[in-house]
């Protein structure tokens, strides 16, 4: 053989070998080869001696293709061209064969990247109710789609929940699993006590949005003065009728809606027997418990269905605004409002607050430190039905009227009245002393 058509083939098979292997290695770190019925380890180690000792098959058929020659003797016009037209088959065949035996880990690379490049933050799932409308959850799931193999899918518990509107009641989520990625969507199914029906809920969620308010974050207050806090809730509210709220929440006394959702009502066949028996089992014990509470309706007192979905979240425009007796200090007032979203107000001086567009407040929970140096707490909440009565007379239903939430606060930190006032009227709210 022509000691020159050998070192040619020689590097033609090299080259196309180690085309082969570089454009492997291009695939980036993660990336493997998947044989059936063996381990992962010894798989891809597999793959890449099949790589190099393609080398082998490609001398072969170059020196089938240039045959014996003699020396001295160059390779024909018709030679160079099957040479050429085999390199492109090899290249091809190469390409191929690579993608499609690493098509998982490229996918599950893929998602990798996604996660690394995403913004992440530690948070818990959690389900909230109206109080006395309490539910209990079969299935409930969080899914994201750019996941690392160290986070698993945030399930939701499933058992029975018996908050108020707002409230979560979280999944707890080890710290050791790491900050997570917003999700994407939603899968939940339950069962209502009070309709004695069950719900199904599948959904894309607003993860922009979510993503957005977990990054701005807002402003909270301890012994070591005001610092930056982030949400770690994101919070599920269950409502008759298979209305769904969405919120992120936090302990740190803030919470903000993302979003409203309408549930599928489900025939009661498609729940598995013995989930059904289970779930009235676990319901007919805990009837029995002295905290259980439960609302009764009647066909004259029917569940009012819009009310979390159109009542509490309609929003107005008002100010609260304070009125002092005396200086109080190192103030701190948390306001939560009916459709569930909550605000602490950190301010030393208690200055007036505008929300041009927000639901009607629910409560008040002012916190200052008194002349002896201990915290102080006053809770008050809001008659519903009153204020309600009030905002509508002082709006007359039109948006375009601000309406004016007085708070006076006396020397000892205690609020002795609410009053609510356009620029004509002003009427006393009813507050219920917690």
């Amino acid at each position: 053989m022509n000691r020159t058509h050998l070192r040619k083939i020689f590097l033609i098979a090299g080259a196309i070998t180690g085309f082969g292997f570089l454009f492997y290695l291009c695939l980036g770190d993660g990336v493997a080869f998947e044989t059936q019925g063996l381990w992962a380890s010894f798989a891809n180690l597999f793959g890449i001696l099949i790589l190099f000792s393609q080398f082998i098959l490609h001398f072969i058929v170059l020196l089938i293709i240039c045959g014996r020659g003699k020396k001295g003797t160059e390779l024909t016009l018709k030679q160079n061209w099957i040479i050429g037209i085999y390199c492109l088959i090899a290249v091809i065949f190469n390409i191929v064969l690579i993608l499609k035996t690493t098509t998982f880990s490229r996918a599950e690379m893929s998602v990798e990247r996604e996660w690394r490049n995403s913004e992440k933050y530690y948070w818990e799932p959690a389900i909230s109710n109206p109080e006395g409308y309490p539910v209990r959850v079969l299935e409930g799931r969080f899914f994201i789609s750019s996941w690392s193999r160290n986070n698993a899918f945030p399930d939701i518990d499933d058992k029975f929940y018996d908050s108020r509107w707002g409230l979560g009641m979280t999944t707890f989520i080890s710290q050791d699993q790491g900050s997570m990625v917003m999700p994407d969507s939603l899968r939940l199914t339950w069962y209502s006590v009070v309709e004695d029906c069950y719900y199904k809920l599948q959904v894309s969620l607003d993860k922009e949005k979510i993503t957005q308010l977990f990054k701005k974050g807002f402003e909270a207050k301890n012994h070591n003065g005001v610092f930056h806090r982030t949400y770690d809730e994101i919070i599920v509210g269950l409502a008759p009728g298979g209305d769904v709220a969405l919120w992120v929440g936090s302990n740190w006394g803030n919470a903000t809606e993302v979003s409203f959702y309408q549930a599928q009502k489900l025939d009661t066949i498609v729940i598995e027997p013995a989930r059904r028996q289970e779930v009235r089992e676990e319901l007919t014990r805990l009837r029995k418990g002295k905290d259980w509470v439960e609302q009764v309706h009647t066909t004259d007192d029917l569940i009012p269905y819009d009310k979390w979905r159109k009542k509490y979240r309609q929003p107005y425009g008002w100010t609260l605004q304070f009125v002092k007796d005396g200086v109080l200090d190192n103030p701190e007032l948390e306001v939560e409002f009916f459709n569930g979203e909550k605000f602490t107000l950190i301010d030393s001086t208690l200055s007036q607050k505008n929300f041009p567009a927000q639901a009607v407040p629910a409560s008040l929970f002012l916190k200052c430190r008194g002349e002896d140096g201990k915290m102080k707490r006053e809770y008050v909440v809001f008659d519903e039905e009153n204020i309600y009565n009030t905002f509508e007379k002082l709006t007359l239903s039109k948006q375009e009227i601000k309406v004016i939430v007085t708070c006076k606060i006396n020397k000892q930190g205690k609020i002795e009245q609410v009053t609510a006032q356009n620029n004509r009227e002003e009427f006393p709210l009813i507050l219920k002393k917690d």
